[in-house]
């Protein structure tokens, strides 16, 4: 008897503790939601996108203000907002208890800046991606020469939206030459600008020195790796000896050898 009484002393407990949370949850679910923890992600320090302003976007989007009840929120459709942001690469939104809520994002990270003429320029990114021009310019390769990019009158919105446009020759070479250069730190403090023309390909020019250095192509990874090898060590070999205003030229675009043209 005894035990049959702990069991149903027991049984009752367990269902006044799930009536309770449930009541708990429905008062949370009709509650105000509270503002979201945001939690930013940036790559290399480039700052694109704050709290207050994905917080802006989402009001104007009509999916969260200050009023919204927790049940309201509509997470699925907030988390698909927020990922076609021009700015994120990845976000993941959830809810929490106590009418608390998160937004984890990713910002894109973008390698080079390419300014076609008629233009205002826009980013490509480390996956290859272009993407817009945030307010907050990021410290990366100025990428000129690339008009072609403006072909069959693009507009700009087509322009940052069509993926296909990696296909073309040079934008795939840019794209290997702006990611070595972006993930190396001697190259990064070295260059800042590279441009493209038909005859010669790809040119760099340095930040320091009035030389260019002829690149041409970049057809594969390894390619780009020789070609930036064979520089590096013109640098630490030939200019600290020569001196940076010795060249005017330096061509990488011979096998197992570095051109240079002097005064």
């Amino acid at each position: 008897m005894k035990k049959g009484l702990k069991i149903a002393l027991w049984t009752l407990f367990g269902i006044i503790v799930l009536t309770l949370l449930i009541l708990a949850n429905n008062k949370w679910n009709k509650s105000i939601a509270l503002v979201p923890t945001i939690e930013i992600t940036e790559e290399d320090g480039m700052s694109f996108l704050t709290d207050a302003e994905l917080l802006l976007k989402l009001k104007r989007a009509k999916l969260w203000d200050d009023n919204l009840s927790f049940d309201s929120l509509k997470i699925s459709e907030i988390e698909a907002f927020v990922a076609n942001l021009n700015e994120v690469e990845t976000v993941e939104v959830f809810t929490e208890l106590g009418n608390k809520w998160t937004i984890k994002i990713k910002t894109r990270r973008p390698i080079v800046r390419i300014l076609p003429k008629n233009n205002s320029g826009f980013y490509m990114d480390d996956n290859g991606k272009f993407m817009s021009v945030s307010k907050y310019p990021a410290q990366v390769l100025v990428a000129t020469g690339l008009d072609n990019l403006t072909i069959n009158d693009l507009s700009y919105e087509e322009l940052i939206n069509n993926d296909s446009l990696i296909t073309i020759k040079t934008t795939d070479d840019l794209y290997r030459i702006s990611k070595y250069v972006c993930n190396s730190s001697f190259f990064n403090a070295q260059l800042t600008q590279v441009h493209f023309d038909e005859e010669d390909g790809f040119i760099l020019i340095p930040r320091i020195g009035n030389h260019k250095i002829i690149f041409g192509m970049a057809p594969s990874d390894q390619d780009v790796e020789e070609k930036f090898e064979k520089l590096k060590l013109f640098y630490e070999e030939i200019i600290p000896y020569e001196g940076w205003g010795k060249y005017t030229t330096i061509d990488l675009r011979f096998d197992k050898q570095i051109v240079g043209k002097k005064n």
